[in-house]
């Protein structure tokens, strides 16, 4: 059970790294007509932004660390702050959703509703999972 959790946290932790990169890259204006190709200027925009890879990073790690040995306290601890941090920012973009449902002035695509609730129900099987982990380890 708690390899399975770990690759489920492994994955997820993969997934969210991407769509971190993704947004970097649309927002540095990778995908403009005139991309940077200066390695410091790339550096540069990397630093601004390092904060937005951390919790991938340490989910992939802590998930990685669980997977070769269960009973690690690292990874433990690594994925379940990285599980809290997903948890707080899916909250915080949910808030923001309802918000927007009332203004009339904001665009309101289904398919917009559809991966937030996938969002939402994936965010919930990675606390359930780091819930499971800690009855495991005590």
């Amino acid at each position: 059970m708690i390899r399975t959790i770990a690759t489920f946290l492994l994955v997820l932790g993969l997934l969210w790294g991407l769509i971190d990169l993704g947004l970097f890259a649309l927002f540095g204006g990778f995908f403009g007509n005139a991309p940077p190709t200066s390695p410091a200027l790339i550096a540069r925009a990397v630093l601004a932004v390092w904060w937005m890879f951390l919790g991938p990073l340490l989910m992939v790690t802590g998930s990685v660390v669980l997977l070769r040995g269960p009973h690690s306290k690292t990874g433990f601890l690594s994925a379940l702050v990285c599980c809290l941090a997903l948890t707080i920012t899916m909250a915080y973009q949910t808030v923001l959703l309802i918000r927007n449902v009332a203004d009339p002035l904001v665009a309101k695509p289904a398919i917009l509703y559809v991966f937030y609730a996938i969002a939402v129900v994936v965010t919930v099987l990675a606390d359930l999972g780091v819930a499971r982990l800690y009855r495991q380890r005590t």
